[in-house]
């Protein structure tokens, strides 16, 4: 006699997606697929900090080395310019360690 078992993701579909686990047969693994805001602007911040450490890496500058760090966003009123800003201001913190600046 053989048993079969079946797996039905009853959840929200709009916030999370189910999908089964390769190899491991009766598993399924959920992701939360909605975006999280303050996940969002940090990876945004991330993100300018991965720029900068680019450029100084270009310029040759010594990562511990401390710098002034200075920008001007091109088009503050554009969607992804306000993004950009909100997520600096958010996290200047994390900026200004990351990159060893004042």
């Amino acid at each position: 006699e053989e048993v079969k078992i079946g797996l039905v993701f009853a959840g929200d579909s709009e916030k999370q997606e189910a999908v089964e686990v390769e190899g491991v047969p009766g598993t399924m693994m959920v992701l939360d697929v909605e975006i999280d805001h303050a996940a969002a602007t940090e990876a945004v911040a991330r993100d300018f900090v991965n720029r900068i450490q680019r450029l100084k890496k270009k310029l040759q500058i010594v990562p511990t080395d401390k710098i002034q760090l200075a920008f001007q966003i091109a088009n503050p009123e554009s969607e992804s310019g306000s993004s950009l800003a909100a997520a600096i201001e958010a996290h200047t913190s994390l900026v200004a360690a990351s990159l060893h600046a004042q």
